[in-house]
């Protein structure tokens, strides 16, 4: 009786469905672990007792020519889990970021905290996830500023905690980076406005307008007298 031969190709899309199909049980049972904590469907990753490792899809040029808060907010949406500061920095250099800066840790620790100021970040024990995934901690920070601005006499809110707008002399008295500079050269070639490249950078407005670097790129028009016109 002739032997037969074993088709490998069919062995192997066997075991690949069989695997699809594990991996989707996996993922319905933690579903339903997740559902019966109590914690809505849209809010972020399941969080356990447990160190994961998740895939996050990084490529080389995953963050390339963006602005740090732009990345790190990006960053987080693929990792879909909270992340500690070291865990940042290596992702926004392995994707591709930019920097000059030696110490380029205190940078990023730096733009997470505008982030948590800003409402777009929480930190967890530590790391920091986005705020969206936890309603319970943004509502908890929002209550906290409103008492701290009701402290320090401002008007009662009658809705959510105001927004309050950073002063000129709220802003750190700290030089841009030489990072920062060459990024405000590139946005404004592009045609950003102020706003925007503030917005971009993540700093404020008039630290960018009385810097060196802007005065240089928009110096001011002098104006004519009337025996020159």
């Amino acid at each position: 009786m002739p032997s037969e031969t074993m088709d490998y190709k069919d062995v192997l899309a066997f075991l690949e469905a069989q695997k699809n199909a594990i991996e989707t049980a996996i993922s319905g049972v933690k579903q339903m672990l997740w559902l019966t904590s109590g914690e809505q469907s849209t809010v972020g990753p399941l969080v356990t007792g447990e160190k994961r490792e998740q895939p996050t899809g990084i490529k080389f040029d995953s963050f390339f020519r963006m602005s740090m808060p732009a990345a790190i907010v990006k960053f987080l949406d693929m990792a879909k889990a909270p992340q500690s500061v070291s865990e940042v920095t290596k992702a926004l250099l392995d994707g591709g970021f930019k920097t000059t800066s030696k110490n380029f840790m205190p940078i990023v620790g730096s733009n997470l905290s505008r982030l948590k100021s800003a409402g777009e970040l929480v930190n967890v024990e530590g790391k920091w996830g986005r705020a969206s995934w936890y309603p319970a901690a943004r509502k908890a920070d929002q209550t906290a500023n409103l008492k701290e601005a009701r402290k320090r006499g401002r008007p009662k809110a009658k809705t959510e905690a105001p927004s309050i707008k950073p002063t000129a002399q709220d802003q750190p008295a700290l030089k841009l980076t030489e990072e920062q500079i060459q990024q405000i050269k590139r946005l404004d070639a592009a045609g950003k406005q102020l706003s925007e490249i503030a917005k971009e950078l993540g700093v404020h407005h008039l630290k960018i307008a009385n810097s060196k670097a802007w005065r240089i790129l928009h110096p001011p028009k002098v104006k004519q007298t009337a025996a020159e016109a």
